[in-house]
């Protein structure tokens, strides 16, 4: 079961907030939660990166992140 619309709507907020400990998890959620717009997702990708390079991740902690992009783009392919 997804996020409810009052759940996706809080957990937006908390992406685009000014707590970085809240915006990577929030973020997060609204990625794996599939009930984003392309345009939704890539703007949830977009705060998960610019919170990454401001808290100056290494590339350690950035390689997990873009498997589950990696992830997103293949489920998001048509299967046949």
């Amino acid at each position: 079961m997804g996020l409810s619309e009052a759940a996706f709507h809080q957990t937006w907020a908390s992406c685009e907030g000014a707590d970085l400990d809240q915006r990577i998890p929030a973020c997060t959620t609204l990625i794996q939660s599939g009930q984003t717009t392309p345009d939704t997702l890539s703007e949830a990708f977009g705060e998960t990166h610019r919170c990454l390079e401001v808290e100056g991740d290494s590339a350690v902690q950035i390689l997990p992140h873009r498997a589950l992009v990696a992830n997103v783009i293949v489920c998001a392919q048509p299967c046949l």
